[in-house]
Formats: structure tokens, sequence, C-alpha cells
């Protein structure tokens, strides 16, 4: 299995993040066949909603419609999709990628204590400068993510 496919699984067994994937060929193509092609990580809502207007809303799906693929989308993008209905892609992290976010996430217990929350709030921008300092970046945006008890994010 690759990178992309470590990620999946990864996404899949939220909150410990665990899924085994035997690196075997055909359980590679099973496990992508049901797979929905918006859990593929670069594939967005813009990039879905074109791919579904081919009837194409599973990586099994893409792996079908290849041809329409190659006739349709710039070279760039057909090379990326070949590799997701393919289940290919490298297992190292390209010399010239470059970070393009830094954070930090906790889960607590729900609170409605505003001093509990103000002082974790604190305590996680102090480690994001921290880290944004060692190595060496500064941060163009900042963005807060609340998630309340019920799973809603605001």
């Amino acid at each position: 299995p690759t990178r992309r496919l470590a990620k999946i699984c990864s996404d899949m067994n939220k909150p410990n993040g665990q899924k085994v994937l035997a690196s075997s060929r055909q359980a590679v193509v099973d496990f992508l066949s049901d797979l929905p092609v918006r859990k593929v990580g670069g594939i967005g809502k813009v990039l879905e909603g074109k791919l579904a207007a081919f009837q194409i809303s599973t990586v099994g799906d893409l792996r079908q419609n290849l041809h329409v693929i190659a006739a349709v989308f710039t070279p760039a993008t057909v090379d990326f999709l070949f590799s997701v209905a393919l289940g290919i892609g490298t297992e190292t992290r390209p010399p010239d990628a470059r970070r393009k976010g830094l954070g930090h996430e906790r889960t607590f217990a729900p609170t409605s204590d505003t001093r509990f929350i103000e002082a974790k709030l604190h305590g996680l921008a102090e480690n994001v400068g921290e880290a944004l300092q060692k190595e060496g970046l500064k941060a163009q945006t900042v963005t807060l993510k609340i998630k309340k008890s019920n799973f809603e994010v605001l």
C-alpha cells in the first residue's frame, strides 16, 4: 500500500485511525472498489462534482471509466486520477513538497467553562507559534475549529 492508501485507512476508523489493509493487489482493488471518490485526498467538492457528471462516485467507477477520464481532464488530473483508480503512488514525500499547514488539535469533554477553554486555546496557540519558529515559518492564516458535543463543527 501507498501513502495515499495509508491516509485513507487512517481516516476511516477515527478516533484511533487503525485499519489494516493487506498489501496484495486484490486486497487493494477490493478496498478501493466501493470507496467514495471524495474520501481520497486531492478530490474535493469541485472534482467530485465533475466526476459525478459522468456517474463516477466511487473509485471502482473511476477505474471502470478511465477512458472517459483520459478524454475529458487535463494531463495532470488524468495522471492523478489514474493513480487513484489503480491504487498506486509513491512511498516517499516528494523532495520539493512544502508544508501547507501546521496546527494543533485537542479534544476534551464538553464544557461551558470559558476560562478552561481560553486556557486551552492559549496553550494551543503557543504550541503552534513555537512549531512555526522551529521551522522558520510565518503564519498566513489562522483557523479555529470548534466542534460541539454533537460533533457539529462551527
